[in-house]
């Protein structure tokens, strides 16, 4: 029984320690900072409807627009070519393709994130991160698809100087 008061008493803390954070009292004046610009970062698996209007929302929100891409070893081939048809179809929007061997998405993201929101904040621009995904008709299909869409804006959002968009493409049947 002390060890389930003692949880209650921590949790009653934490939210009162929320709250507090949270409040805006009479004194409060709001951090104004006006930024010069916008750089946003769009995560491209392969080039699809989704990635083409999330390029697009990314041109009409933002200053400097880069498309990110993660390879793997496993098929080079499709990889070239998802590159080749990107700078095709977006010829205007800078491509990075970062090289991974062990099939790890989130790890070199997050680096490359950090190293432009650093840039980004050397010249005063905000940025973001657009997490392209698809919405299936039904609800229960959400278990098959977005995985990594998922686990990508969640290590995505423990960055302070990085906001997280997601652009999401409806399926109609």
């Amino acid at each position: 029984m002390p060890m389930l008061y003692y949880m209650f008493y921590r949790i009653h803390l934490h939210y009162d320690n929320v709250a507090r954070q949270l409040r805006v009292s009479e004194k409060f004046t709001p951090e104004n900072h006006h930024y010069d610009g916008a750089t946003v970062i769009v995560l491209v698996s392969n080039v699809t409807k989704v990635t083409a209007n999330a390029i697009d929302y990314a041109r009409s929100i933002g200053d400097y627009v880069i498309a990110m891409h993660v390879s793997f070893d496993e098929n080079p081939v499709k990889e070239h070519k998802t590159a080749h048809e990107f700078k095709v179809k977006f010829p205007d929007v800078r491509f990075v393709d970062i090289h991974s061997s062990y099939r790890s998405i989130i790890t070199p993201t997050m680096r490359f994130c950090d190293v432009i929101a650093k840039r980004a904040a050397e010249r005063n621009f905000t940025t973001t991160v657009l997490v392209p995904q698809f919405v299936p008709r039904h609800p229960w299909q959400n278990v098959l698809h977005n995985q990594t869409a998922l686990r990508l804006r969640g290590a995505l959002n423990t960055r302070q100087n990085i906001i997280v968009s997601t652009y999401s493409y409806h399926l109609k049947r």
